[in-house]
């Protein structure tokens, strides 16, 4: 009798042991790629000053996500370093990559109280004085869903739909590319990747002549006006359980 509680012990212990590596095995790690982003801002030149000088962009993710809460947005921060020239984000003009890097979809900045009621209208684009800061949340555009009462967006889609990847990569037409992603991420050979490209606008600033890397735009009341577009890099990992033990000292 001993022997038999012994076994429904040890198949009990196992079972929840295994359950409980499959969760740890289904979450993922966002990272933002800031030397891929610091490298452009090393190359772009506004004059004699290199770009890094003027901007800087950051993100905020959390350690890890439950394969059933993946992140819906990003919260970024970006600042202002110039001591005269204003920055304006054009939230219109930028756009955000799927897990397919072939398509992008438009950025959305989302509100304080996370309210949108209307995605076909313009977004004003967001002034950053010099030596501040705008610290805001974006998402994509078709994150969003209609609220069950039909009046309000809500939240609803994941930035990077890792369930709709692994559907549409058991579909025979299916492009071979996107297979491979999804084949790399799931055994952990390649983290899928994603690019948000934002369109920045600067005004006050001198122009000098052979500096082609930034594009020179009509006069706004009097004042020149200078656009780049910055691409930042994500990745998205599949952690392996023993990297989530929370005494793994490599952590």
């Amino acid at each position: 009798m001993d022997l038999i509680i012994l076994v429904v012990y040890i198949i009990c212990m196992t079972y929840i042991i295994a359950q409980a590596i499959f969760s740890l095995d289904n979450q993922t790690k966002f990272v933002a790629e800031a030397k891929f982003f610091e490298a452009q801002l090393e190359e772009k030149k506004l004059g004699d000053k290199p770009l890094k000088d003027l901007v800087s962009v950051g993100f905020k993710f959390e350690f890890r996500y439950k394969s059933n809460n993946q992140p819906k947005t990003l919260i970024m921060t970006i600042e202002n370093k110039s001591p005269d020239h204003y920055i304006y984000v054009d939230w219109d003009s930028s756009s955000i990559t799927t897990y397919d890097p072939n398509f992008s979809r438009r950025v959305i900045r989302v509100a304080p109280d996370k309210r949108i009621t209307d995605l076909d209208l313009p977004q004003v684009p967001s002034a950053i004085p010099p030596k501040l800061k705008l610290a805001t949340i974006i998402t994509a555009e078709d994150v969003f869903k209609l609220s069950a009462d039909g009046n309000t967006l809500e939240l609803k889609n994941d930035l990077i739909d890792l369930e709709k990847l692994n559907a549409v990569s058991k579909i025979l037409r299916t492009p071979q590319y996107i297979k491979d992603i999804n084949f790399n991420f799931k055994e952990r050979r390649k983290p899928i990747e994603f690019y948000l490209r934002l369109m920045l606008r600067m005004t006050n600033v001198l122009h000098e002549d052979g500096n082609d890397r930034f594009q020179q735009v009509a006069p706004t009341y009097g004042r020149e006006v200078f656009q780049t577009m910055v691409v930042y890099k994500f990745t998205v990992s599949k952690m392996f359980w023993v990297d989530q033990i929370p005494w793994n000292p490599q952590k």
